[in-house]
């Protein structure tokens, strides 16, 4: 048997630029997982998505976990067990569970510190005469505020066509009668005495 040595080959120019862009792919391959894990928590909303901000948001808050698989499968139907268990966790329904959100706190107040010294009624009676439409409105004390309205006592062929608070003291409400005979009718406004508010 015989060896023979000759001059060993180099590799052309063209084969190590090939063999560094391969190289250099495989490690951007490699990182773009890593890229897209670091701007989003969810591997089917990237930053662009429209609400991904929100999704974020509900995923830190512990709201949602996802569909599975590092994913959150924006476009999917949600059932109704699924909205249930976003409920309870937001709103700690259930027995046991901690709210991610605590709802009786504004600016870090409880309720209370917003809750009025006193409430009271005020009750405007009116007619609205057949085959015509009525507007009433009813106004808080000066400094008060409107909480609720209704009325009582209208007939059947009375309809409301709107029903709003029209300002912060004020209630208004408008209504048409379809029958042939007079409707006797009465406003409840539900007012508020608000205490001072806290002190800063």
């Amino acid at each position: 048997m015989s060896i023979k040595f000759g001059p060993r080959r180099l590799p052309s120019r063209r084969s190590i630029r090939t063999r560094w862009l391969a190289f250099a792919l495989g490690l951007l391959a490699l990182a773009i997982p890593a890229l897209a894990l670091a701007s989003h928590q969810f591997t089917d909303v990237p930053t662009t998505h429209r609400f991904h901000d929100d999704i974020d948001a509900i995923a830190d808050a512990g709201v949602t976990l996802g569909c599975g698989g590092g994913k959150y499968c924006p476009d999917k139907v949600v059932t109704r067990a699924q909205m249930a268990a976003f409920l309870n966790r937001l709103g700690a329904l259930a027995e046991g569970t901690t709210p991610v959100v605590n709802a009786d706190r504004v600016d870090g107040l409880d309720s209370t510190a917003f809750m009025p010294a006193a409430t009271y009624i005020i009750i405007e009676e009116a007619t609205v005469l057949a085959g015509e439409t009525n507007g009433l409105n009813v106004s808080c004390d000066d400094g008060d505020r409107v909480l609720s309205g209704g009325l009582v006592d209208v007939q059947l062929l009375t309809h409301v066509t709107d029903n709003y608070p029209l300002d912060t003291d004020t209630w208004e409400v408008f209504l048409l009668n379809t029958g042939l005979v007079d409707d006797d009718l009465s406003l409840h406004v539900l007012c508020a005495d608000f205490a001072p508010m806290h002190e800063e």
